[in-house]
């Protein structure tokens, strides 16, 4: 085979689709829209009177789930995980501005993000302690509750991992 046909043949097959920081977190963005993770504050005993925990919960699932979202964008997009993480973040309307609110949100998500950053998606345990405690759940409940959440932790990355393009 001469050297212009091993080039040709290099190319052979689909050509990887390229896709932009902007489509990818807009995927994400109206994926994030859709969780309103009412099983997982079931499974942490919140109920529908509880509005501070609800609401201080549902944060903290918000900010873990763009935290997630990171470490599936590098399995699927090794090279350009960071910098589609990155545009997200300076482009997700909750994360924007000066706002105290958005302000909280960034560092929920840093703090999210460097706490999946150790174990990737290879175990949620110590996410689902976090999870627990920052709730403010009684030490008994948050036993019973941290191997259910960590599945449920799963559950979500697998579907964010599922739905990322």
């Amino acid at each position: 085979m001469g050297h212009d046909e091993a080039r040709v043949t290099a190319f052979e097959g689909p050509l990887p689709i390229p896709y932009t920081a902007e489509e990818v977190g807009r995927t994400f963005a109206d994926l994030l829209a859709t969780f309103d993770f009412a099983a997982e504050l079931h499974e942490l005993g919140i109920g529908s009177l509880s509005l501070f925990k609800r609401r201080q919960a549902k944060k903290q699932f918000t900010a873990l789930c763009i935290a997630l979202w990171h470490v599936a964008l590098g399995k699927s997009f090794p090279n350009d995980a960071d910098a589609f993480f990155t545009h997200f973040l300076a482009t997700y309307p909750s994360l924007v501005g000066d706002r105290r609110g958005a302000e909280k949100m960034r560092e929920l998500v840093m703090r999210y993000d460097a706490l999946v950053a150790e174990k990737k998606d290879g175990d949620f345990t110590k996410v689902a302690d976090i999870i627990t405690e920052t709730i403010k759940l009684a030490p008994t409940e948050q036993r019973g509750q941290q191997l259910k959440l960590s599945l449920r932790i799963r559950s979500i990355y697998d579907l964010i991992f599922e739905k990322l393009i």
